[in-house]
């Protein structure tokens, strides 16, 4: 006789699965971070955790599907291929790189937009974003600004800005991901890229 006298489970059932099991969850989640602990990598440690959620739960499904006599597989076996095939997709690793040529055309693109640090400037517009070739070694794009371009192309900011401060890309200010300048009398928060890092990642 199947749990409760259905022959499928229900959600109903995956969620008193996984409060019948309520105190072992912190163990079994801390196990399967370190299934998928990379010490030297940051970002794939982000993801790892990621896959230690799904594991998690892949365990508490195939023991609700052995409940019901349903043929369960391994959950660990599933998962360890997802997350190695994660692991060495180039997409994961070109997210960032990605983004960052969108961010540098964005900049010729909007020229109009952005002024040379270094030169006398004429334009006008009425949308402004940033300073570029600031003391001839660094970009600064204003952290609003940046963050809705990223978003109107479809990326994450926050990831984004994470990854790239985390690859040396970004000068930022001690706990933050972000610079406070002093631009034309006014204190402004800015995306500070170093020029000599954005080359070498885009010629790769």
């Amino acid at each position: 006789m199947t749990p409760h006298g259905r022959d499928q489970p229900t959600t109903s059932d995956i969620v008193l699965k996984m409060f019948d099991n309520w105190s072992d969850l912190p163990k079994l989640y801390d196990a399967a971070k370190v299934r998928y602990a990379k010490t030297q990598d940051i970002k794939m440690n982000r993801i790892g955790d990621s896959y230690a959620v799904i594991l998690v739960a892949g365990m508490l499904l195939e023991s609700v599907f052995d409940d019901f006599g349903i043929e369960t597989v391994n959950p660990h076996e599933v998962v360890d291929y997802f997350y190695e095939k994660s692991s060495n997709d180039s997409r994961t690793e070109n997210y960032s790189v990605r983004a960052l040529r969108i961010v540098m055309d964005w900049t010729i693109s909007k020229n109009m937009c952005f002024r040379d640090h270094n030169a006398e400037s004429t334009k006008k517009s009425y949308d402004f974003y940033g300073w570029l070739n600031v003391d001839n070694a660094y970009h600064d794009f204003i952290t609003s600004e940046l963050r809705k371009m990223l978003i109107v192309s479809g990326f994450e900011p926050t990831r984004l800005i994470n990854d790239w401060y985390e690859d040396g890309l970004i000068i930022a200010d001690n706990g933050r991901k972000d610079k406070k300048v002093s631009k034309d009398g006014k204190i402004i928060r800015v995306v500070r890229f170093a020029r000599s890092k954005i080359d070498d990642v885009l010629s790769q």
